[in-house]
């Protein structure tokens, strides 16, 4: 797979023996693109998990909570119900 633009890639690493994917993914908090390597034993397993990785990040629930820490997702996930009213300030 080549690397167009800010879109993943599949490269073999000779001196480790290992597939190597390749992605930007942008970190909400700084605001710049930001380069992530994951390697595989096959050119298979780095292919899929690329798949998946472009998948997440066309997915607006992970563009939108990517890079934010875990307690403010959960905020975000508690005022959300409320304003639905699934949940009230005494049900907490």
């Amino acid at each position: 797979m080549k690397n167009n633009g800010y879109h993943g890639s599949v490269i073999y690493r000779k001196e480790r023996n290992r597939w190597m994917a390749q992605y930007f993914i942008k970190n909400y908090i700084t605001g710049k693109m930001e380069k992530k390597r994951k390697t595989f034993m096959s050119k298979k397993e780095a292919e899929n998990y690329l798949k998946t990785i472009e998948y997440q990040k066309e997915n607006p629930v992970f563009i939108e909570k990517n890079g934010i820490p875990l307690v403010e997702i959960m905020k975000l996930n508690v005022n959300r119900k409320k304003e639905m009213n699934i949940i009230w300030s005494k049900t907490y």
